[in-house]
């Protein structure tokens, strides 16, 4: 029942990828033409999401990518 009440967001889109600029720790989940932020070890965690998965790129490279907010549990 609360899992149905809970406020859903956009769905992940086929070919969403964890990245993170190489120059920055900060890892986001890049969905639907936007940046979420990953705010913690353990959200990235409770998410399943792989260490080994997450795609370095120039900081150009993310720093163009519009944010979708900080946090990607929260995206409406």
């Amino acid at each position: 029942q609360l899992v149905d009440q809970m406020p859903a967001g956009p769905d992940i889109t086929d070919g969403a990828q964890l990245i993170k600029a190489d120059n920055s720790a900060a890892v986001f989940l890049l969905t639907n033409r936007r940046k979420y932020g990953i705010t913690s070890e353990e959200q990235f965690e409770e998410c399943n999401f792989g260490w080994k998965k997450i795609h370095t790129y120039p900081a150009i490279v993310i720093d163009a990518i519009p944010d979708g907010g900080n946090d990607a549990f929260e995206r409406t």
